[in-house]
């Protein structure tokens, strides 16, 4: 039984198809396919990740977040092509502050930091909303479906909107995307780049709101 791949490579440095049929059975046309070096070098421990092909704890947190988030940037464009989400564009053509305009880039990649979220990585272990203990406090939580939140959406004129964006099972994060890339008809007289933008500012005004209640502060 073959254990390394050098010994299915024979003493003129091609691939021996002999024991690659013997030993795999599939894939063996593929590994014909790839080509050998003729200069024998020694093995030898490479990143592919770097462009020098070292190691670094950069590249590799840089590969981490592309496998978590990454594809939040990026969506299929129906003929198996990705192409740039246009929710970014929206967000950062607005006249947002830089401050609200951070906090939305956090929703949207769904890492505020929630109780929720703050449990399912263990840094803390009750995940339970601070002002309506029943309820498991996330981003849609937090945003769209506490009562807190809900009371300054209708005072707004806006939970309609809310409760449409609410009503598909979609995490927190999907909603204000839904949000700002949506086109609303309500009663007020607003322009819809403004509304959209009304949207996000009244979230970071309701997170806000939410962390001086939780740090029993006045508001």
């Amino acid at each position: 039984m073959v254990k390394n791949v050098d010994e299915l490579i024979d003493a003129s440095r091609n691939w021996n198809e002999e024991l690659l049929r013997e030993n795999l059975r599939v894939y063996v046309s593929k590994i014909l396919s790839i080509p050998l070096s003729q200069h024998g070098m020694e093995d030898f421990v490479s990143w592919r990740f770097n462009k020098n092909y070292i190691f670094s704890v950069c590249s590799a947190y840089h590969i981490e977040w592309e496998s978590q988030f990454g594809k939040i940037f990026q969506r299929l464009d129906g003929q198996g092509r990705a192409e740039i989400n246009p929710v970014w564009g929206v967000m950062w053509k607005s006249k947002l502050t830089a401050k609200i305009k951070i906090f939305s880039w956090k929703c949207l990649h769904g890492i505020l930091p929630c109780l929720g979220a703050l449990a399912n990585r263990h840094i803390v272990t009750n995940a339970s909303c601070p002002l309506y203990s029943k309820d498991r406090k996330d981003i849609k939580h937090t945003l769209f479906r506490c009562e807190c939140a809900r009371e300054i959406w209708r005072k707004m004129g806006l939970w309609s909107i809310i409760e449409e964006a609410c009503a598909t099972d979609r995490p927190g994060s999907a909603v204000l995307e839904y949000l700002i890339m949506g086109n609303f008809i309500t009663s007020e007289d607003r322009e819809d780049g403004d509304l959209k933008e009304v949207i996000i500012t009244m979230s970071r005004y309701i997170w806000w709101i939410r962390r001086q209640k939780v740090h029993g502060e006045v508001v």
